[in-house]
């Protein structure tokens, strides 16, 4: 982590509404030591921005880690931002959401996918902190969550976990092919960038910008892909991911509703949820979820027909 003088704005950082404890971690050391792992939020410093995760702990089972996406900053939104607490509510799983700490670099900057900056390099740092916290918690199962941006995040972090699920929605697969505003902003905040041609130069020396980067043919954590079938990301995001993995993406039935198995570790489930970017509602993510940690064998599940069950009626088209 780095040495420089850790990025803290007081009018932009709140942890009054979370109403719950918070512990301090002096450094990434000291959170790896050991020691409980306690309810409430946990803060890492030591390092260029604190690295700040919500925990509710129930020991000996699944662990969910959420990821959020888009988060626009206002005088009523404050970091830390936690996503998936009332998604996972009702459910016998622990729950770990995180908040992006290089959203702390500049308060317009909306969307940094997890990925870390010039002083603070996440992508190597958090499958680490993961891993402490799955142990500690006793987790049984790994899923990650997380829709658009948090897609991303979770799609790339969970590579690192074999045999875990990722429930992702509309997620951008390659950092490059989105919005170009999104990926100068976070150039310029994160690496001193002064233009989107920069940007798009040299993300992919800095941080794993694509999930082509990451994924293969050998890769076995298992992903339930959930893609509304008028946004964008279908031709940016999920065909050239899709392509990538050697699918063949005309098989797919893009454009219709269709629940189907892309690669035995990838099921598709395209639908309808609205116009462009609309994310499928919380009652059906917490559905999907709730019959995953039920179900004893993800991989089973995922080489039958079972799997078009589990998720549930499809939406009309």
């Amino acid at each position: 982590m780095s040495d420089g003088a850790p990025v803290l704005r007081p009018s932009e950082r709140s942890l009054e509404r979370w109403k719950v404890r918070h512990v301090e971690h002096p450094s990434i050391g000291d959170f790896l030591a050991g020691g409980e792992i306690a309810n409430g939020v946990h803060t890492i410093l030591g390092g260029e921005s604190p690295i700040d995760l919500l925990v509710r702990a129930r020991r000996g089972r699944p662990i969910i880690f959420s990821f959020h996406g888009n988060t626009p900053r206002s005088a009523d939104l404050k970091l830390p931002v936690f996503t998936g607490l009332n998604v996972t509510r009702d459910l016998d799983v622990s729950l770990v959401a995180l908040s992006d700490p290089t959203l702390h670099l500049d308060a317009d900057l909306r969307l940094a996918w997890f990925a870390g900056s010039a002083r603070l390099r996440l992508q190597a740092i958090l499958p680490t902190i993961l891993a402490r916290l799955a142990q500690a918690l006793e987790a049984t199962q790994i899923i990650f969550f997380g829709g658009s941006g948090g897609g991303f995040a979770s799609l790339h972090y969970a590579a690192a976990f074999p045999d875990s699920l990722s429930v992702v929605w509309n997620p951008q697969t390659d950092l490059r092919r989105y919005n170009p505003s999104h990926v100068e902003e976070y150039g310029r905040a994160a690496f001193g960038w002064t233009n989107l041609a920069e940007a798009k130069a040299r993300l992919p020396e800095e941080v794993s910008s694509s999930l082509h980067q990451v994924y293969g043919p050998r890769r076995d954590n298992l992903i339930l892909y959930l893609q509304n079938n008028s946004d964008g990301h279908v031709a940016n995001h999920m065909q050239p991911f899709l392509s990538g993995l050697g699918v063949d993406v005309s098989r797919l039935g893009v454009g219709q509703v269709v629940s189907t198995s892309a690669t035995p570790t990838i099921w598709l489930h395209l639908a309808s949820w609205g116009e462009g970017h609309a994310s499928p509602s919380a009652d059906f993510l917490s559905d999907v979820l709730r019959r995953f940690v039920e179900l004893p064998d993800w991989r089973s599940a995922f080489s039958s027909d079972r799997l078009d069950e589990l998720i549930g009626p499809r939406p009309s088209a």
